[in-house]
């Protein structure tokens, strides 16, 4: 399996063809869900670098979603990988995927690798980058866009939470990060929006 992760990312750095891409950052995605002893031979191979460089625009949407998915999953509970991602520039690149206009499918994979990069070493970098504004008005909005299973995510634990709730998560770990960041919530309207998706949570039963 550490070869298959290193066969990936190279892959990756060397292809130039979307549909190339998008299947090799979708079985790395994969591989790093299904076994987390893979996440740490994908980072010393240099994926991080890699799939951010598939987050610019200039990139198909299909990539991007693919390559966001992968990174979230790479850095999940990982505190050198997550400050590496940071370091790398994940955050600006993975703040727009959150736009409006953009599709469920690819702001449910930017709110998730957003959240699994939240930890308290990296919170401030992702406040300053505006994402509480996004995280909020997904939150809010994202409940009843993401209910179903085409937009949620599937977790290696088995676990399934929509878009709505992801947002949610990524917000509390902010807020639980330091003290600091409790204004820029608060003036990002993070509290109102939390009141009103957990009343919608409870009527809808949407999984939060």
């Amino acid at each position: 399996m550490a070869n298959r992760a290193t066969e990936l990312v190279g892959i990756l750095r060397k292809s130039g063809s979307p549909s190339e891409q998008q299947r090799a950052a979708a079985a790395l995605s994969d591989l790093a869900r299904d076994r987390p002893e893979s996440r740490s031979t994908a980072v010393a191979a240099g994926a991080i670098p890699v799939l951010l460089q598939l987050l610019p625009a200039e990139h198909e949407e299909v990539v991007k979603e693919e390559a966001a998915r992968a990174l979230a999953h790479i850095v999940l509970k990982s505190p050198a990988s997550q400050a590496a991602a940071v370091d790398a520039g994940a955050v600006p690149l993975l703040v727009p995927l959150l736009a409006e206009g953009r599709s469920s499918s690819l702001q449910l994979v930017g709110t998730r690798a957003i959240c699994n990069l939240t930890a308290k070493h990296t919170a401030a970098a992702i406040v300053l980058e505006g994402a509480a504004g996004p995280l909020v008005r997904l939150m809010s909005s994202g409940g009843s866009s993401s209910v179903g299973s085409s937009h949620c995510w599937y977790g290696g634990d088995g676990k399934q939470l929509n878009l709505q709730a992801i947002a949610g998560h990524a917000l509390a770990a902010l807020a639980e990060s330091s003290t600091d960041h409790h204004a820029a919530l608060l003036a990002a309207g993070a509290v109102p929006a939390a009141a009103e998706a957990l009343a919608s949570c409870s009527l809808q039963g949407c999984g939060c």
